[in-house]
């Protein structure tokens, strides 16, 4: 009988043990000296308010509700897992044909569901350029996928799908492990709240769930005037209208969170196939802690689907051998995918084949075949966006290349260049290159506040603590070229987070391999202390918020969405509620001061600050007010939606008002001729007011008497000279 080799839980990477690379002597006074700079640093500015963990934590604050709003959110729940299921169903039986062979079952789940998900918005996709977006169609897609799904896997179970599932992984828990569990169960849960409230994510109601309403509102994916983001490529608008097409926004947003679990279980799935089940786990711990991937969980926006996208690329490439030569073709689906949910989405097709390349180390037929089938499937994968932008504004990769191509008759130079600036945030230098991670980490950069300090701590000196093998470097390669695309291009933090994970996977596994078994207990407390000050920061915004206030019921949706909190400006959903109550169901709206159009479930027109403003270009284009009108009357547009609080902050940022003195005149005469108050309502914070928000009727007669009051002359542009 063949003697048993011991545990080494502390170690389990699948590799043999290795002298460290540097000695003691070195590294302790390398790291502690690093370590107390970095975290002096960041815990001056960020360091917890035990006062208000306390508040965070008194319980009586949770204990009353309506169980009928909550039992309206877990079937909100349910239908996110319904489509995420339906996704994996579809993944599943591409990923038979496609011969793929997967090691376990978590594996398979996060691999299929991605493939799926993919597939099913392109589906959804065709389905809108015929115009035949409806619940009806979209409803028995997703339940049929689901009960085959079922029935796939009662005739087909992981364990026998599956020869690869007992991998004599080694799962050995030690009680850090099980408070690592614990801090990751509380981010569940936190986010999963988040998840099921109202969204009030600004550029979610402007684009990420606008757009897709938009298309549900004309069962078609069709020109959005006026929106220059919808004129992007918008793969998640599609993945999201799945969710909206069931129910609403709720659906879509707690299957985005699931799509948050779902990197979360690919990174425990390569720690059980590369590495060792604890670098998994401290991986998803480090990713899902960041205050930025836990606002990603419970918002609609772009960033978890890149990243996981961005995550299952690079897998692949792990994944990949020579007589596995069959994970390209999902490299590239993946890639292409990521390039489908956004432009930056190239960072990431750059850094899967610059690992890729790495991977392979050497020149060859084989790895240029690859490399040309792998370029070939993602540019298949993005183009119908492409072809899409080309179709509505001659530009394929608007809002770039403008000089070249144009940016349509609805943009303009100008605003497509403050667009560009404040993607930016930076004016790039090497000396502003350089200390950019130093002053994102201590949030001295915008959006960057509750940055993680585990990232500029860990990473510059992981290679002291000791060797990596081939797949932490290929990952490590990944990780550097996303930050490399990315340094250059923003400051934006929440834009790297397709290499949050990978950061995560580098850092846990040297905290398990071999060597400075003191030193890495030290620094296994100092991760989860990032972790913990990660949640405690996402827990700040979560509170300011309320945001277990209408998942309870203890106020209603209409209330909450009422109301101005931090980072929901002048709320204008009072206005909104008026007209999807009481406006009949051909009413068309112009929405003046706001480009926040989710809500909306009639037709409407409205623009972004970037975007030329269709009230001052249809005064420019008519000769007076009865052109306007008659402009209007073309138009379908039988209301006006005012929300004047929002129209000045915006003027006063954007300039979005830029009357001439013969337009504004035209605009004047129009609004005293044909305009009436509808409806208005006043928000008030402790008594104080602080915006009105007005509905107008466009009168098909001209009016006698008294003229509406114009807030955009009055009040908007009072000091400003036309």
């Amino acid at each position: 009988m063949k003697k048993q080799k011991k545990n080494t839980p502390a170690h389990d990477q699948k590799q043999a043990p290795a002298a460290p690379r540097f000695p003691p002597w070195l590294v302790w006074p390398v790291i502690c000296v690093w370590g107390f700079i970095v975290f002096k640093s960041y815990y001056a500015k960020y360091l917890p308010d035990t006062r208000f963990i306390f508040t965070l934590l008194s319980p009586e604050q949770y204990l009353s509700g309506d169980i009928k709003i909550i039992a309206s959110r877990l079937i909100d729940l349910f239908l996110g897992c319904l489509v995420v299921f339906s996704n994996f169903s579809l993944g599943r039986i591409v990923s038979g044909f496609l011969k793929l062979k997967y090691k376990n079952f978590l594996e398979e789940i996060v691999f299929a569901t991605g493939i799926g998900m993919g597939i099913f918005a392109y589906l959804l996709f065709i389905l809108g350029i015929f115009k035949i977006l409806y619940p009806a169609l979209v409803w028995p897609m997703t339940a049929g996928l689901a009960l085959f799904g079922l029935f796939s896997l009662k005739k087909s179970p992981p364990h026998e799908s599956l020869p690869g599932r007992q991998n004599n992984t080694q799962m050995v828990f030690k009680g850090i492990d099980v408070f690592a569990g614990l801090i990751l169960g509380a981010a569940c849960v936190l986010n999963l709240i988040g998840a099921l409230s109202p969204e009030i994510f600004y550029d979610s109601l402007v684009y990420h769930l606008g757009v897709p309403n938009y298309y549900k509102l004309n069962h078609a994916v069709t020109e959005m005037r006026y929106n220059f983001y919808s004129n992007m490529p918008h793969l998640h608008s599609m993945i999201y209208l799945q969710g909206l097409l069931l129910k609403d926004e709720f659906t879509a947003k707690a299957a985005n969170y699931l799509t948050g679990l779902l990197i979360m279980f690919s990174a425990v799935s390569i720690g059980i196939r590369h590495f060792s089940f604890r670098t998994g786990l401290w991986a998803a711990l480090v990713f899902y802690t960041l205050a930025h991937s836990m606002m990603g969980a419970w918002s609609c926006g772009t960033e978890m689907h890149l990243a996981y996208f961005g995550m299952l690329a690079m897998y692949c490439v792990l994944n990949f051998k020579e007589e596995e030569n069959r994970w390209i073709v999902p490299a590239a689906f993946f890639s292409g995918l990521a390039m489908s949910v956004k432009y930056t989405g190239i960072f990431i097709e750059i850094s899967v084949l610059a690992a890729y390349v790495f991977k392979e180390r050497k020149f060859s037929a084989r790895a240029l075949r690859n490399i040309i089938i792998f370029g070939f499937v993602s540019a298949l994968m993005v183009a119908p966006w492409l072809v899409k932008n080309y179709a509505y504004t001659s530009n394929p990769v608007y809002p770039f290349l403008g000089k070249i191509f144009g940016l349509g008759e609805h943009s303009s130079f100008e605003r497509i260049q403050v667009f560009l600036n404040d993607a930016k945030q930076m004016n790039l230098t090497l000396k502003s290159w350089i200390e950019t991670p130093w002053m994102i980490t201590m949030g001295k950069i915008a959006y960057s506040e509750f940055f993680t300090p585990i990232f500029i701590f860990f990473l510059p000196i992981a290679f002291l603590l000791g060797r990596g093998n081939l797949h932490i470097k290929v990952i490590f390669a990944y990780f550097i070229g996303i930050w490399l695309t990315w340094s250059v291009s923003s400051t934006v933090i929440r834009f790297m987070m397709p290499a949050y994970a990978a950061g995560g996977l580098i850092i846990s596994y040297y905290l398990f391999s071999w060597g400075h078994n003191f030193l890495k207990k030290i620094l296994l407390w100092l991760v989860t202390a990032s972790c913990l000050s990660g949640l405690y920061g996402a827990a700040s915004i979560w509170y300011i918020q309320r945001k277990w206030e209408p998942v309870l019921g203890q106020i209603p949706k209409h209330e909450y969405l009422s109301k101005t909190k931090s980072s929901y400006p002048y709320s204008h959903y009072a206005g909104i509620k008026f007209i999807n109550e009481n406006l009949p169901p051909d009413a068309k709206v112009m929405i003046i001061g706001d480009g926040r159009t989710y809500y909306m479930e009639r037709k409407f027109v409205a623009s972004t600050v970037f975007d030329l403003t269709p009230m001052v270009e249809y005064s420019k284009k008519s000769g007076d007010a009865e052109g306007l009108y008659r402009k209007l009357k073309s138009e379908g547009i039988t209301h006006i939606l005012l929300n004047a609080g929002e129209a000045l902050r915006l003027q006063e940022q954007y300039n979005i008002f830029y009357f001439d003195e013969k337009s504004f005149a035209v605009f004047n005469e129009f609004w005293d001729r044909r305009v009436s108050e509808a409806f208005s309502f006043d928000e008030t914070q402790a008594g104080h007011f602080i915006n009105r928000i007005v509905v107008y009727l466009i009168s098909p007669e001209a009016k006698q008497g008294k003229p509406a009051f114009n807030y955009i002359k009055e009040f908007v542009l009072k000091t400003k000279k036309i």
